[in-house]
């Protein structure tokens, strides 16, 4: 099986904005578009969508990407995530 992604991201609104108390720090806020493939002998699999992604820090050093996203599939079906990216 062989797999294969491309994805478009592009900064939306740079924030650049955090608090002290809790320390937590918002950067960009991104959009990005993707596709992904997947081949095998017995099938194709293809999927494409949009994800809304807030850059954030905190703690001094942490960062982290919490995403909503909108996935299509091939079948017509249609999923809807929350997700955090590190």
């Amino acid at each position: 099986m062989s797999k294969s992604t491309l994805e478009y991201s592009r900064p939306l609104l740079k924030i650049r904005k955090g608090l002290w108390n809790p320390n937590l720090f918002f950067e960009d806020l991104c959009l990005a578009l993707f596709t992904d493939a997947a081949f095998s002998e017995e099938e194709t699999q293809l999927s494409g969508g949009i994800e809304l992604q807030q850059e954030t820090g905190a703690f001094f050093g942490l960062k982290f990407a919490p995403a909503l996203g909108l996935a299509y599939n091939k079948e017509g079906e249609t999923t809807v995530y929350l997700q955090v990216n590190f």
